[in-house]
């Protein structure tokens, strides 16, 4: 049989497959699989500054939803903020009281321990004192050796961002 006739082979295969995954019932696990899949607008804006080999970090009030404790300033996006760097700069500085520029976006993934959609930006330092601006929902602000910043992070220290340490945070 020609080869070029058997284009429907494979059409077959997968009408039977989607079939057979909705009469299951199983249109939870499509809605889940779509979520994760279909590109979206990022829910989180996370701003890595570094001045003088010190990393900019907060310290996160104690909280039951987020094992969060230490992590680089950061901030919802809502829609009052559709740009995601007018966002960020006016976060880093409502929290930690530091104006800076965007540099250039780091990375983006689905945070670990979140399940949200970040975008990570390198910022450079332009003014600013490190004080808590938040105090309801931080603990404190510090200027972190960046060789120190993975102990404070842990686990959930992105691997883009720990290279980009490693390369730019001298």
């Amino acid at each position: 049989m020609d080869p070029a006739l058997l284009w429907w082979v494979p059409v077959a295969a997968l009408a039977v497959a989607i079939g057979n995954f909705l009469l299951n019932g199983n249109f939870g696990r499509i809605a889940g699989l779509w979520k994760w899949a279909a590109p979206r607008r990022p829910e989180v804006v996370i701003g890595v500054v570094v001045r003088e080999g010190k990393a900019l970090l907060v310290e996160r009030k104690p909280n039951e939803k987020s094992k969060l404790r230490w992590q680089f300033p950061a901030g919802q996006l809502t829609d009052s903020y559709p740009d995601l760097a007018s966002r960020l700069k006016s976060e880093i500085l409502a929290e930690t009281g530091v104006v800076v520029t965007i540099a250039g976006e780091i990375g983006r993934r689905r945070h670990g321990g979140t399940k949200k959609l970040c975008v990570y930006y390198a910022c450079t330092y332009v003014s600013g004192d490190a004080v808590n601006g938040d105090p309801g929902e931080n603990i404190g602000v510090a200027w972190v050796d960046v060789k120190e910043v993975p102990a404070y992070v842990g686990s959930d220290l992105y691997s883009k961002v720990r290279e980009w340490l490693k390369t730019h945070g001298n």
